[in-house]
């Protein structure tokens, strides 16, 4: 009688099904983790986790060099056809961006934004690398002058540190 009451209910619960494409869900799983960025181990730290039925990514980080937090949301829009990026930063400000495939596991975003010197073009590169580590560069354009890289690091699964 039990096993009858079991089958029931399994047959009565909807199968969760896959969110996204394969090659998308594998792009965004490379970034899950517990991570820091060599030199910074003591005060940087950003874990990132998925969020219900592996939709999107959620990192959240904390550097308690300048006590700054901020909060990243990563996914795939099927409407649109590209990644998205979304950031939320304890001082208020925040971002979004676009992006697309980047070799075979890698993931490129772009962005425009007006600030106070101009029109600011950003292309990020984020490529996780086979020894587990990910390779973060992003170069800037203003005013369609000539890029110049604004970051250039790597991020490392971190190993049990006491801070932050």
């Amino acid at each position: 009688m039990k096993s009858l009451v079991v089958l029931l209910l399994l047959a009565a619960s909807p199968a969760v099904a896959q969110v996204h494409e394969k090659d998308v869900e594998s792009r965004l799983a490379a970034l899950v983790g517990d991570w820091t960025i060599p030199g910074e181990e003591r005060t940087y730290r950003e874990t990132c986790n998925w969020y219900r039925n592996q939709s999107f990514i959620v990192c959240t980080s904390e550097d308690t060099s300048d006590n700054s937090m901020s909060q990243s949301i990563l996914g795939y829009s099927k409407s649109e056809n590209h990644f998205t990026y979304h950031n939320f930063g304890s001082t208020g400000s925040s971002n979004s961006r676009i992006g697309f495939p980047d070799g075979e596991r890698g993931l490129i975003y772009t962005q425009e934004r007006k600030t106070s010197k101009g029109i600011v073009r950003a292309t990020t590169k984020v490529t996780p690398l086979p020894d587990g580590r990910v390779h973060f560069a992003e170069e800037r354009s203003t005013n369609g002058g000539p890029w110049v890289t604004a970051a250039d690091f790597y991020y490392v699964r971190r190993i049990n540190v006491s801070t932050p």
